[in-house]
């Protein structure tokens, strides 16, 4: 509880803005871009609802609320009578809007629907779902990390940085698979459970790699710890426990061999969310 309260009282005090949404980059003592990440503000009203109910401190759920109230009111738009969880304020005026199909947190969205009673957060988890469920083939195509989406149609994009190219399978869309895991409802697990497959394959023929093309041609060879944890994610989902363990533990070797910010909390998170229950049960 100490410690939580530290992390919190440091995050309140040097990135929460006035609309109670988080700045998403600090650097070198500062705020380097005031502008919000859709993610990261939904994971932190789900570590305050955890938190409340944990530590038994309603001033954490009253904290959850009014990050909730902003994710609503900035970080969702409605197109074509859809409701959708956009990347962030800037994304809200765009046609079609930019997603990042690896923010949808399906157990996040649930628990604030039920720890804040807005009905707004269970319709981004059914838009979410049906967005899901449209860029994870059977087996192939991979998720993207970057979208655009309309109403419920949505389309692989390279995001926001041209530079990228064509959409990729990357540092962004290996979360996907763990927070689909995770997921209360089976339909949802069974997106992940999808993935598991081609990442078996992989691993057998040569390794995991760090960014694919969305055919599974592989663009990356590098092996990152992000990836496996990404992996991990869909032998969970698929009921492969011996493998969802297995590269975990290569996971955090890689990290310590060459440990990066990103890394070390995926393999955590990964590990956390994928083997405990501690984020909460459905």
């Amino acid at each position: 509880r100490e410690r939580f309260e530290l992390v919190w009282q440091w995050t309140r005090e040097n990135l929460q803005r006035p609309d109670r949404l988080l700045s998403w980059l600090w650097r070198d003592g500062g705020v380097a871009d005031p502008q919000p990440a859709t993610d990261a503000d939904l994971d932190a009203a789900h570590a305050l609802l955890v938190a409340a109910e944990r530590f038994r401190e309603p001033g954490y759920r009253a904290e959850a609320r009014r990050i909730g109230r902003g994710i609503l009111a900035q970080e969702a738009a409605r197109t074509k009578g859809t409701r959708v969880m956009v990347a962030g304020p800037w994304a809200r005026a765009q046609r079609p809007h930019a997603v990042n199909p690896s923010y949808f947190s399906p157990l996040g969205l649930r628990r604030l629907a039920r720890g804040t009673g807005e009905y707004g957060f269970a319709a981004l988890a059914r838009t979410g779902y049906r967005h899901a469920s449209k860029l994870i083939g059977d087996p192939l195509p991979l998720p993207p990390d970057w979208a655009q989406a309309a109403g419920s149609r949505i389309e692989p994009t390279p995001g926001p940085d041209a530079e990228q190219g064509e959409p990729r399978y990357g540092f962004d869309a290996a979360r996907i698979p763990v927070r689909l895991a995770v997921a209360c409802e089976a339909k949802t697990r069974e997106l992940a459970a999808r993935l598991w497959p081609f990442f078996r394959r992989e691993e057998a023929e040569g390794g995991i790699a760090s960014a694919y093309a969305l055919d599974g041609e592989t663009l990356d060879a590098t092996r990152t710890p992000v990836a496996l944890v990404g992996a991990a994610g869909g032998a969970d989902a698929a009921g492969a426990e011996e493998d969802r363990d297995r590269l975990l533990d290569q996971a955090h070797g890689l990290d310590l061999d060459n440990p990066t910010y990103y890394g070390a909390a995926w393999v955590a998170l990964g590990r956390v969310m994928l083997t405990t229950d501690l984020l909460g049960r459905c």
